[in-house]
This record gives C-alpha cells, structure tokens and sequence, in this order.
C-alpha cells in the first residue's frame, strides 16, 4: 500500500492517506476542512523492463461546478457555509397558532377592559384575562426557544444537525456520502412550504439527520443535491 501526499485546502497541513481512498474525501485533523484524495500516481518502472506506451487519448472535458452554477459556493475548494436553518414555529402547526393567537388577543383587551374601561371593574375577570394573556406568551416563548436550540447547517462539504440548549447532539454527513435524501410532507405541509427532510449515508441504512417542521424542504434538497456525487 503506498501513501498520497496532499495538502489541506484551509490550513495547508500535509495529510496522508493510503491509495485506496484516493478519489475520496477525508477531514483534516488540524482544522476539520474536507479535501479530496488525489488519484495516486503510478509507480515507477524498474529498470530495463520494457513498457508500453499508452495512446494517447483525448482530454476530458472538467465537470461543471453545479453548485457553483447555481450560485451557490462551489463544491471544490476550502469549506463554506451554504445556508443555516432552522424549524419553523407557526406554520408547523397552524390550528394551535390561531388558538394561541387568540387567547392572547382576548386576554390583552379582557385584561385592559375589566382593569380600566368597565362601568363597574371586575378584578377576578381581570386577573383571568391577564393569566389567559401570559400563558398564551409563555406558550409562543417555549416554540422560538424551541426552535432556535435545533438547526441544519448546510456547507459545501457537509450537513450539520445541532440539537439542544445545555446538552449538544451533533450529527453529520459528508456530502460525498450521502445516499438517500427524504422529504416528507402532508397536504396541509405542502400548502405552507413545510415538512421533514431525512438525510443517510452508504455507512449505514438507517436516516442519520432527520429534521422536521423544515422551511422548503424540497428546496433544501436541491441545494443537498448540487453537492452530491449524482
């Protein structure tokens, strides 16, 4: 087995990696970049051994760049974000949105009429509206804490899922790896835009990266696909 030598597109390490990746992505220890493993050169021949001379054959043609086509970073070179996302809170679920609307626009006005406007003032109905109001803020805080504490970081090389506020869950998968891309939506999903997207690699047959109540996620997975070996 012999060893090719490369140098990291970020940090300008020298990585080894054996001839049977070449072709393939590694990561580099020093900076976390993903390089692409050079086709190892052929070896020398011994001398006095007779060689044949390869005809020559045309050159190919360079694969476009589709990620870079569609104006997004290219694939090749050092890594660069694509795009971060996050769930979405109301349109993930529409019915309990309006009832939480709702409640808090009948506990605001309740609150202010019993306190201030009514005739005669009724504090035990002021007190339910205002209680009514609070909930109705404490439930719309816990859905964007919620939401901001999960998120997909797309790169040129990769996809990240981060979870969590004050324990941490990281998944990803190498681009190069990705074998199967799942997006999921009902009807009323696919009126709003929303719905999950489910990422696995060659490595293994079960979904690594599932994300749901996901903005587009039809169009997360064209932005997936520009990365991808297809």
């Amino acid at each position: 087995m012999h060893l090719i030598l490369l140098k990291c597109d970020r940090c300008d390490r020298v990585l080894e990696a054996p001839d049977d990746l070449a072709g393939r992505k590694i990561e580099c220890p020093a900076c976390g970049d993903v390089n692409l493993v050079p086709a190892a050169l052929a070896a020398p021949a011994q001398p006095g051994a007779l060689s044949a001379i390869p005809a020559a054959s045309p050159a190919k043609p360079a694969t476009p760049d589709r990620a870079a086509a569609a104006g997004y970073p290219p694939a090749a070179g050092p890594e660069q974000p694509v795009m971060t996302l996050h769930p979405v809170t109301f349109r993930s679920r529409p019915f309990v949105t309006l009832i939480v609307l709702a409640a808090l626009l009948v506990g605001a006005a309740g609150g202010v009429y019993f306190s201030l406007i009514a005739a005669q003032r009724d504090a035990v109905l002021a007190s339910i509206a205002s209680l009514l109001f609070i909930a109705a803020v404490l439930v719309i805080l816990v859905w964007k804490v919620a939401a901001r504490t999960e998120r997909l970081e797309i790169t040129s090389k990769r996809t990240v899922e981060r979870k969590g506020l004050l324990s941490r869950a990281t998944t990803e998968v190498l681009h190069s790896d990705i074998r199967n891309v799942q997006v999921t939506q009902t009807l009323g999903q696919r009126i709003l835009r929303t719905g999950s997207l489910g990422l696995s690699s060659a490595a293994q047959d079960d979904v690594e990266i599932i994300m749901h109540n996901l903005p587009n996620p039809q169009g997360v997975k064209r932005v997936v696909d520009l990365y991808r070996p297809l």
